[in-house]
């Protein structure tokens, strides 16, 4: 074998380009094939794809929708090999009204919502044992499309009606084979099954953010365990008429000797009965099926029905003695003839007890046989179960779970709920009825045929009294938010449960009471519906499985099946899809093969509409996206108009005619530079705000009402985000949020604080949360495959391009398709003029090909002509059909004329396209929903301006405690003066009660010199009786700091000083503009020497004068101006001068109607001396005698500045308080040692002396 030769050489490549090069090809296959709209349809290719699959399914606006599975199944299956997701997101993206401006599917069912729901999945299937409700009774939902004509593989045409949500009932006019898939198997509380697709949706009870009880969709695989499903009770739609029983005849040989029996024809109720016992208690085997029943009245009624419904067939009876543990003797029946055992067989009666179920008749059969079936089955199999006044129920027992599933589903039907579960012990499967309202439902409609039993369950119902309700049937979340919101009757609320079924309707007058009206029609729907809402406890796999669907034709798309209420979608074209694709088989766009090149697909619509501006786009490539922003068709349409008569027209020129952004959500957009910027270079960011406004609400309350959000915010995530700002304490203002959107529009009420500003609240809304976000604008499309950032001008002038070049060849086919047709009707006007001749040369001809060939030669035709003239019938010879021939022909040499003007004339065939955009203006333009604004109003608000300004009072205990109430709080009217009164507790407890504004800021000032600030709405409020919070909460103090100083601030801009001092007697004036800053751990107000304190601080205009008083007695006064003003770090200068040891007990200011100073030291000691002798001396100096202190007397503990009608309290360091009236205390000289006060023992000492806070009045 010779030797292969594979390169003659190897080419040496660098590794880095090689990945270059692929990476790039690769970048641009995405960018091209998936990412990017066409800047001439302004669509992407699945989008594209998906809207040309429906176009060539017929789903036209005028016919019913379509499963939306078909047409992602179709769309991958011919033109995106890429997966179903991509496909369907797409899908639901262009049905979406809130994410198009203008949707070009027209979508039914859940295709999500503003809130951020997810939508549908497009695959929404059950296993084919699920029983759907129909009008031919519960049948099996593989069976639905058996009788179907089918319209494609999978698809069969039905018409059967449904039960849907709300007890409403539809028609099912589609059934889906949607094969095999991975399934969920959901279980409830109560036993009740669904299998389906993960993707398949049920209906579930979730409370809002109100806590309203609420329905919404979840797929299987959303649901969680605890998750409240809906399970319908309502009994509604049953089969009317009795099923006809012949097709189940046994067909027996004409030979066979085998006696024929009279069958029944349909199955009526005394049959029914017999098959409910045959299933309980009956085995069936190929030659016999066997009864056996202990004697009495359930066998004497079955004898006797036996001989009514077979009246030719013996019933075998033997009396049988007793075996096992059995202690009564038992009849034996049997039954013995092929034919019935058969046509038994043939109804569904199964032999092992494992596997019996009931017979597909009986489940498609009227209420009326169906009880009769129950009734059987139950004496059989059931049982009345009594226990000590707490078990009362009513059971059936069985080894077969299908059929305890059956059963379940079956008394659903009748209005009973019950419990499915596996007896372990017993091994067996059970059902278990419960509760007043179910045991009455079964006796009144089921019961027993035994007396025994029917007496057994009477006397259950008599023993259970009417607050005897089942455990877990109840609305949820219903009584805790009817218990919250509810106006009347709250004591009765709160203690009954009316939140159960048997008991809703009966409170229904209460409720309408208590209730507004929103909240009572949601009550009274769910009465009227009695949903069971069952918790979910099992959610699990259940494996590959064949699944199915139908399309149910209504709004909500739903159908119960199993008891659990399920969902699906649909959609159609919209109308304005039908102009993007208007005039595709006309050669008007180009085409390419697909990915398996058996299909062809247009490589861009006509596109009649422009769609790139008028629904936008957003998609992200590699290393690019795109954002651009839908648009006004209106607006669109005139800057189309405008362009097209004025090629050089400026982007100043075209936003005349289109401003702006015109989103599907409204709202609204603040400032046009960033449009200007935007339309001008491509990219540029645009400012987008929520519509909101402000409301007066009932008692004097205010409300800022949210009724439009910015393009693609969450309105669930807004409240969310709003709550939890509150939450956080970075909004305030907000007393509650409630979402109030119904059918009507969008609602969010955010109630506001009575004592807070609504605009300045709306101004923070704005500011701090997504009620106000910005829009980054980028147009980015494919121009000729490749990425290009265009300006609003570029846009237009493609599609303008675009519909040039559609028109064009639009009138090129028409041209063609014209001449065609005039070309063949010469021909046909020939025949009319040589009909004889014609004939003749046609009948002479041996074949059509002769007559062809001689027709063409004799007359020089063509092929086309010759063909047509072979195929008109003998009818168009007539002369009417001559003159229509005429006419036709004349028209359309007309309309040559006219196509033919069109192409050598490009204004004309601009003028067409002017006036396709105008028709498309008619028919779909709308109002503008975006406004566009200049300047918002400002949100850069301060906190303070949220408030309406309101005068409070700060109260501030001994303790450190501190708390803001209203200054009403503490006023008083007396003598025609108003007064701030305090109680004589109150006096006993504050050291401070500070009058202020909630724009005030107060200074706090500590013993390190720190200086700390808090807004005054910032300290919590609180009532004249609360203690308030403590100081050590609000500001970072250190362990061994404390507050020796409060200084309310209206504003800093006012001006004036705060003068302060130490205990080492050093003083500082410092202006208030140098404590503007805010720190959390506070500004340094003063530098202290080591081991000194701060002890006090004032705010004075600069013109008071300053006393100083020390531990030793002495006293200082001087001139504040003696104190240059100084910075926040200076330490000050000496304000007097201390003896070795002394200290600065006492700081204060003088003012000019002041009287005196109280003196007190710390044995008890005290006396009051006159302003008038303490004079004014110089800074600095060593002060005069204010006391003479020895060792009777002790230190000086305070000096205050009193007048006659104050009161102090004066404090012992083992926490004894005095309260003494500064009139009551005697005048004495500077150099006397006072007289003793109050009573000092034991060791005790004076600690402090506080005057009691002082009323302040105003004139009447």
């Amino acid at each position: 074998m010779a030797e292969l030769t594979f390169a003659r050489e190897l080419v040496p490549i660098s590794l880095e380009r090689e990945l270059a090069t692929s990476y790039t090809r690769y970048a641009m296959s995405v960018i091209v094939s998936r990412a990017l709209p066409d800047v001439r349809d302004g669509l992407k290719p699945v989008q594209r794809r998906i809207l040309y699959a429906m176009y060539e399914q017929n789903m036209f606006p005028d016919r019913p929708r379509e499963k939306c599975a078909a047409v992602v199944g179709e769309v991958m299956k011919k033109y995106h090999p890429h997966g179903d997701a991509p496909i369907y997101e797409a899908l639901v993206r262009m049905a979406q009204d809130f994410t198009m401006r203008y949707p070009l599917i027209d979508g039914q069912g859940n295709f999500g919502s503003i809130d951020g729901d997810p939508p549908a999945q497009m695959r929404y299937c059950v296993t084919g044992d699920t029983l759907v409700v129909t009008d031919q009774g519960l049948v099996p939902i593989a069976e639905l499309g058996k009788n179907g004509k089918e319209v494609s593989e999978g698809t069969r045409e039905i018409a059967v009606k449904v039960l849907s949500c709300a007890g409403k009932v539809n028609m099912a006019s589609r059934w889906f084979d949607s094969g095999v898939h991975p399934t969920l198997r959901v279980r409830t509380q109560h036993g009740y099954e669904i299998t389906g697709t993960f993707n398949h949706p049920l209906l579930v009870c979730v409370p809002d953010d109100n806590g309203r009880p609420t329905f919404v969709w979840k797929t299987l695989e959303q649901l969680r365990v605890g998750d409240f499903v809906v399970i319908d009770r309502s009994g509604q739609l049953w089969a009317n008429e009795p099923v006809d029983l012949c097709p189940y005849h046994p067909q027996l040989s004409p030979r066979s000797r085998a006696h024929r029996h009279h069958l029944p024809s349909d199955l009526d109720e005394r049959f029914a009965f017999l098959l409910g016992a045959l299933v309980a208690e009956g085995t069936v085997r190929e030659n016999v099926v066997e009864l056996t029943i202990t004697p009495g009245e359930f066998a004497d009624a079955f004898e006797a029905t036996w001989r009514l419904v077979f009246p030719t067939c013996r019933l075998h009876k033997q009396l049988r003695p007793p075996v096992g543990f059995g202690k009564q003797p038992f009849w034996q029946m049997q039954i013995v003839s092929k034919q019935v055992i058969t046509f038994l067989r043939n109804l569904g009666l199964k032999g092992k007890s494992a596997q019996r179920s009931i017979p597909p008749v009986v489940l498609r059969s009227p209420k009326s046989v169906v009880a009769s079936f129950l009734q059987g089955l139950f004496e059989g199999d059931g049982s009345v179960e009594r226990s000590s006044g707490t078990l009362y129920r009513v059971t059936l027992c069985s080894k077969s779970e299908q059929l305890i599933k059956q059963v379940q589903i079956l008394l659903l039907r009748f209005g009973i709920v019950c419990t499915r579960y596996f007896d372990r012990k017993r091994k067996d499967w059970r059902l278990c009825i419960q509760g007043k309202d179910n045991l009455q439902r079964f006796a009144d409609q089921i019961g027993f045929v035994s007396s025994e039993k029917q007496k057994a369950l009477e006397e259950v119902l008599a023993s259970l009294s009417g607050s005897a309700l089942a455990r877990y049937d109840f609305v949820p979340f219903l009584a805790a938010y009817v218990r919250r919101i509810a106006l009347r009757h709250r004591e009765w609320l709160s203690k009954h449960n009316f939140d159960r079924p048997e008991r809703l309707t009966a409170a229904l007058p209460k409720l309408a009471q208590a209730l507004p009206a929103d909240d009572w029609l949601l009550v009274a729907f769910l009465a009227q519906q009695r949903y069971l809402f069952d918790r979910i406890v099992a959610i699990e796999p259940a494996g590959w499985q064949r699944v199915y669907s139908v399309r149910v034709d209504s709004d909500c798309h739903s159908f119960v099946a199993n008891g659990f209420v399920n969902h699906n979608t649909e959609c159609r074209l919209a109308p304005i899809a039908m102009a993007m694709l208007e005039d595709i088989d006309k050669e008007t766009v180009d085409w390419r093969p697909n990915y398996d090149e058996k299909h062809m697909e247009p490589v861009v619509l006509p596109a009649k509409v422009p769609n790139l501006l008028i629904n936008g786009a957003t998609g992200i490539a590699v290393a690019m996206a795109t954002e651009i922003p839908p648009h006004n068709l209106g607006e669109v349409v005139d800057a189309l108009l405008h362009l097209i008569d004025n090629p050089n027209a400026s982007i100043d020129d075209l936003m005349k005619f289109l401003p702006g952004p015109d989103f599907p959500t409204g709202g609204i957009i603040v400032g046009k530079e960033g449009i200007r910027e935007a339309y001008t270079t491509g990219r540029g960011t645009i400012v987008l705000q929520g519509r909101a406004t402000i409301e007066n609400l009932p008692g004097g309350r205010t409300a800022i009402v949210i009724t439009e959000l910015p393009y693609r915010v969450s309105k669930e995530q807004l409240i969310v985000q709003i709550a939890n700002l509150v939450q956080n304490r970075k909004l305030e203002g907000v007393a509650d949020i409630n979402d109030e959107t119904d059918r009507t529009g969008m609602r969010i009420v955010v109630e506001v604080k009575r004592d807070y500003n609504p605009r300045a609240v709306l101004a923070q809304l704005y500011k701090l949360t997504n009620l106000r976000v910005n829009y980054g604008i980028i147009l980015l499309a494919l121009v000729n495959n490749e990425p290009k950032v265009l300006t609003l001008k570029d846009i237009l002038q493609h599609y303008i391009d675009h519909r040039r070049q559609v028109v064009t060849r639009r009138t090129q086919f028409e041209l063609r398709k014209a001449e065609a047709r005039a070309h063949i009707l010469e021909g046909l006007r020939l025949v009319a003029r040589n009909l004889d001749e014609v004939i003749a040369i046609i009948r002479r001809s041996e074949s059509r090909e002769e007559a062809r060939e001689r027709l063409m030669r004799h007359f020089k035709l063509s092929e086309q002509q010759a063909d047509a003239i072979l195929n008109m019938q003998l009818g168009q010879l007539t002369r009417l059909d001559q003159q229509r021939l005429r006419e036709e022909y004349e028209a359309l040499i007309k309309r040559i004329e006219e196509l033919q003007a069109i192409l050598r004339n490009p204004r004309q065939v601009d003028f067409i396209i002017k006036q396709e955009l105008q028709e498309v203006k008619r028919q779909f333009a709308d109002h503008r929903r975006t406004a566009i604004v200049a300047q918002a109003e400002d949100a850069d608000v301060p906190m303070e301006e949220l408030l309406v300004e309101q005068d409070i009072a700060i109260a501030i205990s001994r303790d450190g405690y501190i708390k803001r109430l209203p200054l009403d709080a503490y006023l008083e009217r007396k003598r025609g003066k108003t007064t701030i009164g305090l109680s004589r507790k109150e006096q006993d407890v504050l050291a401070d009660l500070v009058i202020a504004s909630t724009r005030h800021t107060l200074l706090f000032f500590s013993n390190k010199g720190r200086c700390y600030q808090l807004r005054a709405y910032e300290i919590p409020a609180g009532s004249r009786e609360a203690k308030g919070t403590h100081l050590g909460q609000l500001l970072q103090l250190d362990a061994d700091e404390q507050i020796v100083a409060t200084v309310p601030i209206a504003n800093f801009d006012g001006g004036g000083y705060l003068f302060m001092a130490t205990r080492n007697g050093t003083v500082k004036k410092s202006p208030l503009s140098e404590f503007t800053t805010r720190l959390a751990k506070g500004v340094q107000a003063i530098t202290l020497a080591e081991g000194d304190e701060l002890c006090g601080v004032k705010w004075t205009d600069g013109n008071k004068e300053v006393l100083l008083a020390t531990a030793r007695g002495m006293v200082i006064r001087f001139k504040e101006d003696e104190v240059r003003p100084m910075g926040r770090q200076a330490q000050g200068v000496r304000g007097i001068n201390l003896q070795e040891g002394d200290r600065v007990v006492t700081f204060d200011l003088v003012e000019p109607d002041d009287d005196s100073v109280l003196v007190v030291s710390e044995f008890g000691y005290g006396k009051r001396v006159s302003l008038k002798e303490i004079r004014p001396q110089g800074r600095g100096g060593k002060g005069l005698i204010l006391m003479g202190v020895d060792k009777k007397t002790g230190n000086l503990v305070a000096v205050q500045v009193v007048r006659p009608d104050d009161e102090v309290l004066v404090t012992t360091a083992r926490g004894i308080v005095f309260r003494i009236s500064v009139e009551n205390v005697r005048r004495m000289g500077r150099a006397a040692k006072g007289r003793q006060l109050v009573p000092v023992k034991n060791g005790d000492i004076i600690t402090s002396v506080t005057i009691v806070v002082r009323p302040t009045q105003e004139e009447a």
